[in-house]
């Protein structure tokens, strides 16, 4: 049980400074969240998982959905919800591998189990 969301990750030539303008190495999309990266990481492990989560009924749940049912993380309980927006964050990576992570909007997924009472 746990949250899952789509990480934004941008490499950077260095960590900006306040108000500084830099353009990226690279730019990578991707599913994350706590939860949704240790199901994927006991799956491929060859654990049989179950996952406990919930994702808003848009574009981005249906991504991270199908992220997870390809890295063979069963979604069967993992609940859309219809009024709300899966959660998104931000991640600034520098060269050494120093990160920054901003979290934009805490989905459904991240109040877990509140939001998945009732499935």
């Amino acid at each position: 049980m746990g949250s899952v969301n789509v990480d934004t990750t941008f490499r950077l030539p260095h960590m900006p400074r306040p108000g500084e303008t830099i353009l990226t190495l690279r730019k990578s999309v991707g599913a994350g969240g706590k939860g949704a990266n240790q199901a994927v990481a006991a799956a491929a492990l060859g654990s049989t998982v179950a996952f406990l989560s919930c994702v808003g009924k848009d574009p981005d749940g249906i991504f991270v959905l199908d992220v997870l049912e390809a890295r063979g993380v069963p979604v069967t309980n993992v609940r859309v919800v219809a009024e709300a927006a899966t959660g998104t964050a931000t991640i600034l990576v520098d060269p050494g591998g120093s990160r920054w992570r901003e979290r934009h909007h805490r989905g459904p997924g991240g109040q877990c189990p509140r939001k998945c009472r009732g499935r």
